[in-house]
C-alpha cells in the first residue's frame, strides 16, 4: 500500500526544537514537514539541522490555522496527551496523513 505522511508542529519557539523535528521526519521517510502559527524561518532551521533535512524534505510555513493547506485526501492527526488519545502503536493510521505536534 503505497501512501505518504508529513509531520508538523504549531506554536514551537526555538530553531533547535524544529531542526529536531525535521531531521526526525527525514529519519523517518516523511514526505514534508511544515509549521504553523511560528515566526521561524527556514535559515535558521538549517542553521541546527546537522543532516541537510530541509534540503531533502520539502518545508512548508503557514501563518495559521486557517491557511494550513494539505493535499487532498490527507487526513490531519493531531499528538497530545490525553486521556483520552490513542496510542499511536494502536492507532489506525491513514494512507494519506499529516501529524501535527502542538497545541
Amino acid at each position: 500500500m503505497r501512501g505518504y505522511f508529513g509531520i508538523g508542529v504549531e506554536g514551537i519557539s526555538k530553531p533547535s526544537n524544529l531542526g529536531a523535528v525535521t531531521r526526525t521526519a527525514h529519519a523517518f521517510g516523511a514526505s514534508f514537514t511544515f509549521t504553523v502559527s511560528q515566526g521561524i524561518e527556514i535559515r535558521e532551521i538549517e542553521a541546527v539541522d546537522t543532516s541537510d533535512s530541509s534540503k531533502s524534505v520539502p518545508f512548508y510555513k503557514f501563518s495559521s490555522v486557517e491557511e494550513l493547506l494539505l493535499p487532498s485526501g490527507c487526513s490531519l492527526i493531531g499528538i497530545e496527551l490525553t486521556n483520552d488519545a490513542i496510542e499511536l502503536p494502536s492507532f489506525h493510521h491513514p494512507r494519506c496523513a499529516a501529524y501535527i505536534l502542538g497545541p
